[in-house]
């Protein structure tokens, strides 16, 4: 009984370190498994990190060169349409702008034309009232043959049957408030069927009309 109870002992004194060996071959082999599983996450996620740096700003760029070529095609596509609208309208302006310089061009020669009839009216006032004034001063022994107005400058060709009758009439030219800067030209005499004639040339001014 000893005997036995003693192998009994020597057995389970043998068996212990066995089990207690394999028992830390076995966490050994778990805590070598969970650090290479560590490491091995450790490097995948920096792996995972130097990838993520490198894409995500390429990522990002081409997002971003994305975004400005759209915004920039949209603001073409505006502007083009903007174009389009200010031709049309510079168009239509355009043909109300000949209308408008067509308009003024018929306005300039309406009043040139107006004025020229002014002109000619207001020449014809002169020509009318110098006659008139003539008819008054001119003595009987005496007649005109032409009479020439530019302006105000009065050219009177005539004939007289004496130099009183051509003094007369110069002295009525003067005394005239419608005439200035009286003076005789020339003064010959002419022979007619009737006799001898004074042919005269007066030149004076028209003043106060």
């Amino acid at each position: 009984m000893i005997k036995v109870n003693l192998l009994l002992d020597i057995a389970e004194a043998a068996g212990k370190p066995k089990k207690k060996k394999f028992s830390l071959s076995s966490e050994f082999t778990n805590t070598f498994a969970t650090q290479l599983g560590d490491a091995a996450g450790d490097e995948t996620r920096m792996l995972i990190s130097r990838v993520l740096v490198f894409v995500v700003p390429l990522i990002l760029t081409f997002a971003y060169r994305g975004y400005v070529r759209t915004v920039s095609e949209e603001d073409l596509k505006r502007l083009k349409a903007e174009k389009v609208s200010i031709n049309a309208k510079l168009d239509s302006l355009q043909s109300s702008v000949k209308e408008v310089e067509k308009f003024q061009e018929e306005k300039r020669k309406l009043t040139s034309q107006l004025e020229v009839i002014k002109s000619l009216s207001k020449e014809r006032l002169k020509n009318v009232k110098s006659l008139d004034m003539l008819q008054t001063i001119i003595p009987s022994k005496a007649w005109l043959t032409t009479l020439k107005i530019s302006e105000k400058k009065v050219e009177l060709n005539g004939m007289a049957v004496d130099d009183n009758a051509v003094a007369e009439f110069m002295g009525g030219l003067s005394t005239s408030i419608y005439f200035s800067n009286v003076s005789l030209v020339s003064s010959e005499e002419f022979k007619q069927k009737d006799g001898t004639v004074k042919k005269f040339t007066i030149k004076t001014t028209l003043e106060n009309l």
